[in-house]
């Protein structure tokens, strides 16, 4: 309880936090997390260096320099997202075609939306105000169910519906009206003799299976959601079509068209990726795409 109260506070002093201000906090905390503490350096060098191989040791730093300086602002404007008014989240994070998903609402028809940790994911809570369908994403739950609930209902104002991972299924077997499902999907899935494993950034990489599965056993149109920064303090998410018809798609290539998506973006611009996680530590077992079990 006592966690809970002291978090609650440190959130809602955000309300009076002006920008100028928040982006000062975020330049401070990056020098702090960067340079005094290396929070994750090695983890994040890692994986830049795997993805980035051709790029030498000044060009890697600068783009890690840059990458805990998106990271701190997006934790920022996380936390002030949480006490922002409607108009200004609307303002700062738009949804450039919401025409392509309206489209399949008037067909009567959901959708899978596969976005990932790219951008400021943290205000896609705004969505819901551009679309026409139901917006509902899946969410990983906090353990203290107090600040878990908080953040459930905070992120609900602004419309968007949440389940947790443990019960994504009841997203798909309940179809009261149509729904625009929104996966983040580009982590490490818990095992790797579960994952999909497909070509990313010049390295064989595990992915999570709910895309595959559930876009081929649903046969919902799937389209990926482009988040980008703008500048600081802005952003914008652009949908594009995947695959209309996953089910006639083969083992993987659903995955494959979701992770190069990410691949352009991450090349375009390394920083806006969230590097911090281990994103090669599993190896392929017995050679196997994924398991079979998933499609009987």
């Amino acid at each position: 309880m006592f966690s809970y109260i002291i978090t609650r506070i440190f959130i809602e002093s955000f309300r009076l936090v002006p920008f100028w201000v928040l982006y000062g906090l975020s330049d401070i905390s990056r020098i702090i997390l960067f340079d005094l503490f290396g929070y994750r350096k090695k983890i994040i060098f890692d994986n830049l260096e795997k993805a980035f191989p051709e790029k030498n040791k000044a060009e890697i730093n600068a783009i890690a320099r840059e990458f805990y300086k998106h990271f701190t602002d997006v934790l920022f404007e996380g936390l002030k997202g949480m006490t922002m008014k409607d108009k200004e989240v609307y303002k700062r994070f738009k949804v450039l075609n919401p025409q392509l998903a309206d489209a399949y609402f008037e067909q009567g028809k959901s959708l899978i939306i596969l976005g990932s940790h790219y951008g400021n994911w943290e205000w896609g809570n705004s969505i819901p105000y551009y679309m026409k369908h139901d917006v509902v994403c899946v969410y990983k739950a906090v353990p203290n169910r107090r600040l878990n609930d908080y953040m459930r209902n905070n992120r609900a104002r602004l419309g968007m519906k949440q389940i947790s991972l443990e019960k994504t299924r009841l997203i798909f077997t309940n179809i009261n009206k149509p729904k625009f499902i929104i996966l983040l999907a580009d982590q490490n899935p818990g095992a790797s003799s579960h994952a999909v494993w497909v070509d990313f950034l010049g390295r064989d990489t595990p992915c999570i299976h709910g895309p595959e599965i559930y876009g081929k056993l649903y046969n919902f149109p799937v389209m990926y959601i482009d988040f980008q920064r703008i500048k600081r303090g802005y952003y914008t998410a652009e949908l594009s079509m995947l695959a209309e018809n996953p089910a006639s798609l083969e083992k993987g290539e659903l995955t494959q068209k979701y992770m190069g998506k990410l691949e352009q973006a991450i090349k375009n611009k390394p920083p806006n990726w969230l590097w911090t996680h281990k994103r090669w530590k599993h190896k392929r077992e017995n050679g196997k795409l994924l398991v079979d079990y998933y499609y009987k």
